[in-house]
């Protein structure tokens, strides 16, 4: 995630965290809880308002979860005062020698993220996130599809963002070794005029 956008984060964080708490994620939590196993580790990747990792973590999981800005990181820790010591500030791709790199993980989660990063650093991620990945482990994602504010790589708000289909996304997770096992295609948590694909990857 580029400067400009972590900025941005940073910036409008007390914001933000009220709109996605706010948001109706009931289909995307049930997504997630049939497909990873109960007590998994998990590593979220972008946690925002720690509104998933929360969820989780009142499910039983071993959450772990990461996000680039560190206003999100301490609004997410005064949302959910629970998650302290499981969530820090850091994004992907992660630098060489991160202590989590030789962490494993049963599942990672990236919900509304991969439309900030850049084709290069979402293969980097991608491949980083597979080598944390139990043989078993599962990789689960969204995207956005169908945003009318991007311009030249940006939108209203200046934060970098690229839109893939469904094709692209699973071409590049292939080639980070990857296999498709289930797309869940939802509307917008937030009533926008969008609509969110969430991908499920196992390890192949």
């Amino acid at each position: 995630m580029d400067r400009p956008t972590i900025r941005f984060y940073d910036q409008a964080a007390d914001s933000l965290i009220r709109r996605y708490e706010s948001a109706q994620m009931a289909k995307v939590h049930d997504f997630l809880l049939r497909h990873i196993p109960r007590g998994a580790r998990v590593l979220e990747i972008g946690c925002g308002s720690g509104r998933d990792a929360n969820f989780l973590f009142s499910e039983g999981y071993d959450i772990t979860a990461i996000d680039p800005s560190f206003r999100m990181v301490d609004g997410a820790l005064s949302q959910h005062s629970k998650l302290r010591g499981h969530v820090f500030c850091s994004g992907l791709p992660l630098p060489h020698q991160h202590s989590l790199l030789s962490r494993v993980f049963d599942a990672a989660m990236a919900i509304a993220v991969i439309m900030h990063m850049s084709d290069a650093d979402l293969i980097e991620s991608a491949n980083q996130v597979r080598n944390m990945l139990s043989p078993d482990g599962v990789f689960i994602f969204s995207s956005s599809v169908g945003s009318k504010v991007i311009v030249e790589g940006r939108d209203s708000s200046g934060r970098f963002y690229v839109e893939r289909s469904f094709e692209v996304m699973q071409e590049i997770m292939t080639r980070c070794g990857f296999e498709m096992i289930e797309l869940l295609e939802s509307e917008d948590g937030l009533l926008r005029d969008l609509k969110w694909l969430t991908m499920i990857m196992k390890c192949s």
